[in-house]
């Protein structure tokens, strides 16, 4: 467990960071690719006063016109059942340089969230357009849920991988995800986030629940060759299911 000192340190850096640049925001909302994500574990027996901290907390954004728009989700599957994550896609770099009232930002959450909350983690990732077709996140329009698959590649095998989701995508067009590349973070060299909005998406033909799976989608001629890529790249492969939180996200403002 992270201790009280610890998470305290944790967001004074990271709030202190973006008070490090006195420059006013500017329109922000779905201009760039970066993907920030934070995440949480409720304490023990806290959840409602989390989650009526976090809501409190979006009516602050709300209240000093945040331009970025924070989605929320649940983790419903995987190892991290019952993770809270937070992000912000769609947006550039600059944009968290440029948040509006960072000072004011941390105060309230150290108020309102942080005594209920265990940090997890915090990472940063970059969208990549051309191995992706679907733009949920970016556009402002999330699905009820998203399988999310963390991607641990075999040292120097980013070109294998990215060669592998290449031919899918534009192979199978049936198959709608987006693919992210680490930037920093401790998780994965990648994420493969595939929307869906019920659970009939396993019945469909187009489904895939790992990523060898892609290659059943492939046409013949091309099957071998991604199964073989994927094969040689990945090391590790670890999938969780998200279920979005509409009651604990904020749209951005224009």
């Amino acid at each position: 467990m992270i201790s009280k000192n610890l998470t305290s340190f944790l967001l004074n850096l990271f709030f202190g960071l973006l008070m490090a640049n006195p420059m006013t925001y500017s329109q922000t909302k779905n201009s760039g690719d970066a993907a920030y994500l934070f995440a949480y574990f409720p304490k023990e027996g806290k959840n409602s006063e989390f989650e009526n901290g976090y809501k409190k907390h979006l009516e602050w954004h709300e209240k000093n016109g945040d331009p970025i728009t924070w989605y929320g989700w649940t983790v419903i599957f995987g190892e991290r059942l019952g993770l809270f994550v937070d992000g912000a896609f769609g947006i550039t770099h600059k944009a968290m340089d440029l948040r509006v009232n960072p000072a004011g930002d941390r105060k309230n959450f150290t108020i309102h969230v942080a005594p209920y909350a265990i940090p997890v983690n915090r990472e940063l990732y970059e969208l990549v357009r051309p191995l992706s077709n679907s733009f949920t996140l970016e556009t402002n329009s999330p699905s009820n849920m998203i399988d999310v698959h963390y991607v641990r590649l075999s040292y120097g095998m980013n070109e294998e991988f990215e060669q592998a989701i290449g031919l899918v995508i534009n192979n199978s067009p049936s198959i709608n995800f987006s693919v992210y590349r680490k930037v920093i973070g401790d998780s994965c060299d990648y994420m493969l986030m595939v929307p869906r909005d019920s659970w009939s998406y396993y019945d469909s033909e187009s489904s895939f629940k790992t990523l060898i799976e892609l290659s059943k989608l492939m046409p013949e001629s091309s099957i071998k060759k991604v199964r073989e890529l994927l094969k040689q790249a990945v090391n590790e492969e670890k999938i969780e299911t998200w279920l979005y939180r509409e009651d604990l996200s904020y749209f951005g403002k224009n």
